[in-house]
Parts: C-alpha cells; sequence; structure tokens
C-alpha cells in the first residue's frame, strides 16, 4: 500500500470509529471517493460503523442530523461515479440515521422515564422481579399487548429496559437506568401525563 493508501486508510478507520468530526470527514471520503473502485468499500465501511456508534450511542439529534447530510452526499458522490450499488448501501444507512434523528427528537431521553405510562410499563417489570414476559408486563400495567409493544421499543431504546432470551421464551428486564427511573419517581412522587 503506498503511503496516500494508507493515510486514507487510517482517516476511514478514524471516521469508522467516530474520532472524526464531520467536515474532517467529509473532505477525506471526498478525496476517497476520487478512486471509488479502490476506496468505495472502505469508505461504506467507515460509515456504517459510524452509523452503528451514532445509533447505539443515542448521540445527539444535531450530530446525527450533521451526519446523515454527509452520508447522503456521499451517497450522491458514488452516483456521479456510476457505483449504483454503493450509493444504495448509503441511502439505507442514511435513512437509519433519519429514523434514529427523528426518534430522539420524539422521545429524548431524560423524558422518557418520567412519563406516567412508562413509568407504570417499569414498575410492572420490577414488580415482577425485575424480569417480565411482554403478557406479563401488559397484565401488570394493564395495557393491550399491541399498546404495550411500541412501549417497550422505546423503553429499550432509552436504555431503560433490555430484551433477553431465556429457556421460559423472550422477556425484558430492568437495566441500571430503568431502576434509576422507577426509583426517581418513587422518590419525587410523581410522573408527567404525557
Amino acid at each position: 500500500m503506498t503511503a496516500v493508501g494508507n493515510s486514507m486508510a487510517v482517516l476511514l478507520a478514524c471516521i469508522g470509529r467516530w474520532e472524526a468530526a464531520p467536515g474532517e470527514a467529509l473532505s477525506a471520503i471526498r478525496s476517497a471517493m476520487e478512486d471509488v473502485d479502490r476506496y468505495g468499500e472502505r469508505v461504506y465501511a467507515a460509515l456504517r460503523d459510524l452509523a452503528w456508534s451514532l445509533v447505539t450511542s443515542r448521540a445527539e439529534p444535531s450530530e446525527v442530523t450533521a451526519w446523515f447530510d454527509i452520508i447522503r452526499h456521499v451517497a450522491a458522490l458514488a452516483r456521479r461515479r456510476d457505483a449504483h450499488a454503493l450509493e444504495t448501501q448509503l441511502l439505507v444507512l442514511a435513512d437509519l440515521l433519519g429514523q434514529s434523528a427523528r426518534f430522539s427528537d420524539r422521545h429524548p431521553i431524560e423524558d422518557v422515564g418520567r412519563r406516567k405510562i412508562m413509568v407504570d410499563v417499569l414498575n410492572a417489570v420490577q414488580e415482577a422481579g425485575g424480569s417480565a414476559s411482554h403478557a406479563a408486563i401488559a397484565a401488570t400495567a394493564g395495557l393491550a399487548r399491541a399498546h404495550l409493544s411500541g412501549l417497550l421499543v422505546i423503553l429499550c431504546c432509552s436504555g431503560m429496559l433490555e430484551r433477553h432470551v431465556s429457556a421460559e421464551g423472550a422477556g425484558f428486564r430492568l437495566t441500571a437506568a430503568g431502576l434509576q427511573a422507577v426509583a426517581q419517581c418513587k422518590a419525587s412522587g410523581s410522573a408527567a401525563e404525557a
């Protein structure tokens, strides 16, 4: 590998590890996309790893949006260079980041654990010993299973519950953040109705 190729590989690895600022990353990626045949897969891998980090860490919506814009821009570069498979892969990553940003805007992590209905679900899991099935949570919280599914997704994405599978089947268990939310609501004696 040449010195230029080696430095490009290092830059792309930094992007994949979320160690580069968006502007710095875009400059490096534009350079890499000049030789899409050589670097296209590496650009995708770096942006895929970055997207995974952004989604799983619940990064700030403004940062997710900045990376969303960059990935859309890189997809347009791929289209101009007739790298249509790469363009499609990048558009899927951008869609994932866009959905993540919208989710974070609608369900800020600091608000989720204070909503009454969410606290009811967390209490139902705690009453079951910290781990319960979907059906047990629905029965204890007095919620329809269909309605509960969406709430469980929000609580899992917010890091307050985690899904697990055991010999008895799939279920949900409280995380440290979920236990903290339950304790805070009990200490304050209230939860928001929203």
